[in-house]
């Protein structure tokens, strides 16, 4: 994190809107797992932290976020459920912005991804014309769920 002011990032970027679905619980339900996926797939990146906050609830679920000079990552999650719903907003480089998405669905045993794109900022206004995003596999991890100890949740 840095004390020092940093310049705007430009008013253009794009939004990944990722759901996880039959996620491994006791994977979810940790704090550390997201503090540390989230920084791992933000290194090498050109952003800087801003700031951070993790929150745990009871009886379980994880939120938080960490704030970047060019927007955010945050995560929401519901281990009863097997649910993880992830925003990476970014008005950085696209490519990078996607491989932070690729980045933490490598890292979360789960059995589906869905991933919605956005274009967000002042050159997409609505009557422009619309722009091909880069699209992601669904991802399977069955087998290492299965490894995934079992935790009871009510």
């Amino acid at each position: 994190m840095t004390d020092q002011p940093l310049p705007n990032s430009p008013p253009d970027g794009i939004h990944h809107l990722v759901e996880f679905f039959g996620c491994c619980q006791h994977q979810i339900n940790s704090q550390d797992f997201w503090e540390s996926i989230l920084d791992s797939a933000l290194e090498g990146a050109d952003i800087e932290i801003l700031n951070r906050h993790f929150y745990c609830f009871a009886p379980h679920g994880v939120t938080g976020y960490i704030l970047l000079s060019a927007s955010h990552v945050s995560v929401h999650t519901w281990p009863e459920n097997g649910y993880v719903a992830c925003d990476v907003f970014s008005c950085g480089d696209e490519n990078e912005t996607s491989s932070i998405v690729q980045k933490i669905s490598a890292a979360i045993r789960h059995e589906r991804t869905r991933v919605t794109s956005l274009r967000r900022g002042y050159r997409f206004e609505a009557d422009s014309e619309p722009v091909q995003l880069p699209s992601f596999d669904t991802v399977v991890h069955c087998e290492q769920r299965e490894r995934c100890p079992a935790v009871e949740l009510s």
